[in-house]
């Protein structure tokens, strides 16, 4: 007879850790505060918080302190929280930080994250930052600039720190990002999520999804047969009409494509919705496709395609001025034309703005989408802060005591309700004047607003980037 052995199950064996915990008040003023947390007054997990809370020292420094011995088994998640003498939470018990003993003893949590993560001037030119990365073996900061900054940073709890004494003048306008070695050794390059400004989409290029037919279609609602398609665009300062079309090349490398090359890579022919253009008509014997005429929003647009089709290739749009409209950050086309990406250094901009209207006052709500408010031709040329700003008076005769915003962050191409968003802190880009900036533009448009007694809300969408 042979007997069926039973396998070996191996216990997990539970240990105890000490733990040190930071609670960073920033620079609100704090009473004495109690640490709570899953463990009960022996260390032992508990997700009932049946702990009786454990007195914070407060250091030097402004931050809050405690140290605990907790028992877990490895790999056991454990929650913590704040509260002041009152019973108020600080870190709230329903939004609590978590934490793994055996990874991290140091759990570090700062009230205002806002003002800590992310990339900041310190100093007469230094500059400081952060990231959260609980996994991360390794973690840097990349600055793209000629001097090609990389700022090693420590791990700090979750979260990874640190700063550099110098580079913050030579580093303004140029594109940073974390380079990031995971877990399991991999290098990745992130963005960061707390830019202000981004390099956004690719300027010139919007996404055109169509059906079999040549319909318009929503990206998420294309046939399996239907086309993603996209559309090069050059949108001339307002104002200004251009005697000759600007013109749309592209490259493999620093070679040009030639009109037999582009004949043989893309299909010549596409139905296409009335007031679209297909490259093939407007190709040139140079290889050169000329942009075509969109009068009532005084712009020019080309639709070529398929999208995949075009992967890999360079491409630039000139006017005969020798200006370009083609991204000033990358024109190398990989399918991530449309994403908000890596940020870019820049001055944080403080600004007192005055309330307007007394807390008591009702509000009379006027909505409007900054970009499509004014847009012409199909969006084609979408309206600015400024722009938009101009026409504030006329909302205020009519009654309207707020404006109500929708979405102005960065999003998923420049044409988009705001709610597809790719980066919250940072603005999206299209909705500034040339030469200007999204962030500044906003600033100024409140302003005006703020000048005529009008208070400005405007929509967030923080958990879809």
């Amino acid at each position: 007879m042979t007997l069926a052995m039973s396998p070996t199950v191996k216990k997990r064996v539970a240990k105890t850790y000490r733990v040190n915990f930071t609670f960073h008040p920033d620079a609100l003023p704090m009473g004495d505060l109690n640490l709570f947390g899953s463990w009960n007054d022996h260390g032992d997990f508990s997700p009932e918080w049946h702990g009786s809370g454990t007195p914070m020292k407060r250091s030097a420094e402004g931050t809050f302190q405690a140290t605990l011995d907790l028992i877990a088994e490895p790999g056991q998640t454990f929650f913590w929280g704040v509260k002041d003498l009152h019973g108020e939470w600080m870190l709230f018990e329903n939004e609590a930080a978590s934490f793994i003993p055996s990874l991290d003893q140091s759990p570090y949590f700062r009230l205002g994250h806002r003002t800590w993560l992310g990339l900041h001037h310190q100093g007469q030119n230094g500059l400081r930052t952060a990231v959260w990365a609980p996994n991360a073996e390794e973690v840097s900061l990349e600055i793209l600039s000629p001097q090609a900054l990389r700022i090693p940073l420590t791990r700090r709890g979750q979260f990874w720190q640190g700063e550099s004494s110098q580079g913050w003048d030579e580093s303004l306008g140029h594109p940073y990002r974390f380079r990031i070695i995971t877990s399991d050794g991999q290098e990745i390059f992130r963005a960061d999520p707390y830019a202000r400004v981004r390099q956004g989409p690719q300027r010139g290029i919007s996404d055109l999804f169509l059906s079999p037919q040549g319909d318009y279609r929503h990206r998420y609602s294309v046939e399996k047969t239907g086309k993603h398609h996209l559309r090069f665009e050059a949108v001339p300062p307002r104002g200004e009409k251009l005697t000759t079309p600007p013109t749309l090349r592209f490259f493999r490398g620093e070679s040009p494509l030639s009109a037999a090359q582009l004949r043989e890579r893309l299909p010549r022919e596409q139905k296409l919705p009335s007031g679209e253009t297909w490259w093939h008509h407007n190709l040139q014997d140079d290889g050169s496709i000329v942009l075509e005429h969109n009068s009532s929003a005084n712009a020019y647009s080309i639709a070529i395609g398929p999208e995949e089709k075009l992967r890999g290739l360079s491409y630039r749009i000139e006017d005969h001025k020798g200006r370009t409209y083609h991204d000033r950050w990358s024109n190398l086309l990989d399918g991530h034309h449309n994403w908000a990406r890596f940020g870019v250094v820049s001055e944080y901009r403080r600004t007192q703005l005055t309330p307007v209207l007394s807390p008591r006052e009702s509000l009379t709500l006027y909505e409007l989408h900054l970009g499509s408010l004014l847009g012409q031709g199909g969006n084609l040329r979408t309206s600015t802060f400024p722009q938009v700003g101009d026409i504030l008076s006329r909302i205020k005769k009519l009654g309207f005591n707020t404006i109500c915003l929708m979405p102005t962050n960065a999003t998923e191409g420049f044409r988009d309700w705001g709610y597809l968003g790719t980066a919250s802190m940072a603005h999206q880009e299209a909705f500034a004047e040339p030469g200007s900036d999204a962030e500044k533009d906003l600033i100024e448009f409140i302003e005006r607003a703020h000048k005529l007694g009008l208070r400005v809300l405007t929509d967030v969408v923080y958990n879809h980037v």
